[in-house]
């Protein structure tokens, strides 16, 4: 019997669950395991849970997806043509496509909250600037110039 382990919620993981893969299988299983940055265990459970597998952005992360990529590039030079037969090859491009948009679609997004907020605090300078409370501290600047000019 296995040693309990308490997990982050609070939960005793004491039963141990294995079944067996095919070579092909466990492969293509630890690929996707390395550029998910979670664990084999974690990966699985939310897997055959359906809960979506959230890929947070890691220098791990970012080194499997290289290594990954790179893979995928010498098999594609290596095959005459892509079939049926390369399933497993075609599942981890499209795993892979899939992060790489995320990314471009939270970049893009972060970008766009960049420019909202950058054209808020010009609304604001600008209704600040127009503002009968605004003139008036403009014009107390210019009066307290020109006496200390004079």
């Amino acid at each position: 019997m296995s040693d309990r382990k308490l997990d982050s919620k609070g939960r005793w993981r004491s039963r141990v669950v294995a079944f067996r893969v095919s070579d092909e299988e466990a492969e293509l299983l630890n690929r996707l395991v390395d550029i998910s940055g979670l664990t084999k265990q974690d990966y699985l459970i939310k897997k055959t849970t359906d809960h979506k597998v959230v890929v947070k952005g890691s220098i791990r992360v970012f080194g499997a997806l290289k290594a990954q990529l790179t893979y995928v590039y010498e098999e594609l030079k290596r095959l005459d043509k892509v079939t049926p037969k390369n399933d497993e090859l075609m599942e981890l491009i499209k795993v892979i496509s899939m992060i790489l948009l995320k990314i471009e679609e939270n970049e893009n997004l972060k970008e766009q909250q960049r420019v909202e907020n950058f054209e808020k605090k010009m609304a604001e300078q600008k209704r600040l600037k127009n503002s009968s409370m605004g003139n008036r501290k403009l014009k107390s600047f210019k009066d307290e110039g020109e006496r200390t000019n004079v």
